[in-house]
Order: structure tokens, then C-alpha cells, then sequence
């Protein structure tokens, strides 16, 4: 009987070794699983951030020909002004001005009374 038992505990050590490698094997592939689910976990989250992105993007697209006219008028108007004048200006002149109808103003509106803003019809 005890040589029995010293024949099956041999053979109990040689399989867990025999198994070991194995066992090391699934541990690794686990943890490479875990990471690609973290992944494509983090990508789909950059893929609601890169919609919103785009959405932005086309908002943008609608007021670009008018941003580039405001950019194009205030540099044509303060270029000849020093650098402090020109910053006096836009702070505490033409900022102000723009920040409270571009809050409440549509796109048609905002561009039209852009246009009141240059004639200096306000």
C-alpha cells in the first residue's frame, strides 16, 4: 500500500509540473484578455468623444466665414495701434461686445449684427 502511495504522489508532482506551464500559459493569456477589453472599453468611450468632436466640428464649419471676417477686420483695424492699445481694445472694448450677442444671437443674427458692429452703427 505505501509504495502505491509514493507511486501516486510521484505522479501527483509530475502532472502539477507537467501542468504548471500550462497554468502559466492560461494566467498570461487572461491578463492579455483583460488588457483588449480595457482597450476597446477605452475606445469606445474616444468614440463618443469623437461625435461630439464632429458635431462640433460642423457647428464651427457655420460660423467660419464670419469668424475669419471678424479675425480679418480687427487685424486691419488695430494693426497701426501699439500693442498695448491693441490688447485695451480687445479686452475691454470689442470682447465684451461680442461675448453678449454672440450669447444670444443665431448664426443669420449674429452675422448681421457683426456687420452693425463694424459700421459702428451701435
Amino acid at each position: 500500500m505505501g509504495c502505491c502511495f509514493q507511486i501516486l504522489n510521484a505522479l501527483t508532482v509530475l502532472l502539477l509540473k507537467s501542468h504548471a506551464p500550462v497554468l502559466q500559459e492560461a494566467e498570461k493569456t487572461g491578463k492579455t484578455i483583460e488588457l483588449a477589453n480595457r482597450l476597446v472599453g477605452g475606445l469606445a468611450s474616444e468614440n463618443v468623444r469623437w461625435a461630439e468632436s464632429v458635431e462640433n466640428f460642423k457647428r464651427q464649419e457655420q460660423t467660419l466665414p464670419g469668424d475669419v471676417l471678424l479675425i480679418t477686420a480687427f487685424i486691419s483695424y488695430v494693426g497701426c495701434f501699439t500693442k498695448s492699445y491693441r490688447l485695451d481694445l480687445m479686452d475691454n472694448y470689442w470682447m465684451p461686445i461680442l461675448k453678449v450677442r454672440l450669447r444670444t444671437e443665431t448664426s443669420l443674427e449674429r452675422q448681421t449684427s457683426l456687420f452693425r458692429v463694424f459700421k459702428n452703427e451701435n
